[in-house]
């Protein structure tokens, strides 16, 4: 008869191993359904981010992307809105990210 002690070692190999598959296996599905501006025309990509409130889009064709906020609220203490000019389907749009002046960099 096997013992519960004896049997956690490879019960937990087992559950460590299923775990590491699962997010593995969900990882491109997650990447597949982050919006990208590309599939937006201009007015539409502003109403998702409105909706939204904020919102993480690819922003191009590799795999660049970033956070847009509709207002300052979306932002860390600190941080402000700034304009940034992505491509969308209709041309250029602006969106707006949260910019860090400390740092003196943007990104969410």
């Amino acid at each position: 008869m096997t013992t519960l002690p004896s049997m956690l070692p490879r019960f937990g190999v087992a559950v460590l191993g299923g775990l590491v598959v699962a997010a593995l296996a969900t990882a491109p599905a997650d990447a597949q359904r982050r919006p990208s501006t590309l599939n937006f025309t201009c007015e539409q990509a502003k109403a998702f981010v409105k909706k939204r409130g904020s919102v993480t889009m690819y922003i191009g064709r590799g795999q660049a992307y970033d956070k847009f906020i509709f207002n300052k609220s979306q932002c860390q203490t600190g941080d402000n809105p700034y304009p940034k000019k992505v491509q969308t389907k209709d041309g250029g749009c602006i969106l707006r990210i949260c910019f860090s002046p400390s740092l003196g960099n943007s990104g969410g």
